[in-house]
């Protein structure tokens, strides 16, 4: 990766719907060259994912929830399987006193709740620590 795919990348991560033909004017490049730039990165794993966050009132409500996974348990296999549930947006393995952090949605507190004790069913699943989040910094 060099300091233009590194740009892109800057771009895309503000606004993933960015055009190729507008990042090319920002970066110094073609479409077509942005275009082959962005297929490479995804190749490579550079780029996972498109996504779209959700702010107002279409998520109301949000929450970080640690969760601890039973000690036989695959953290894999755990994290797998939260990021499928409903009301899950984001799903990291991470290290200290829980394995999982996931970032959860929704419009209502009963529908967060919901998705809450969804996490907290998920086979291997120890424990959980919910945080709400109240105020988000850009």
């Amino acid at each position: 990766m060099d300091e233009i795919d590194k740009n892109i990348l800057e771009i895309l991560k503000k606004d993933a719907s960015t055009t190729n033909s507008k990042i090319g004017r920002a970066v110094g490049l073609s479409e077509g060259a942005v275009r082959k730039r962005i297929i490479d990165m995804r190749k490579a794993g550079v780029i996972s994912r498109f996504t779209v966050e959700v702010r107002g009132p279409a998520a109301a409500v949000r929450a970080v929830v640690f969760v601890q996974v039973e000690n036989h348990a695959d953290n894999k296999s755990a994290c797998k399987k939260v990021s499928s549930l409903s009301g899950v947006e984001r799903v990291w393995e991470i290290t200290g006193d829980y394995d999982i952090c996931a970032l959860a949605s929704a419009m209502t507190m009963d529908e967060l709740n919901s998705s809450i004790d969804s996490i907290r069913e998920t086979e291997g699943v120890a424990g959980t620590k919910t945080h709400i989040i109240t105020k988000e910094w850009d």
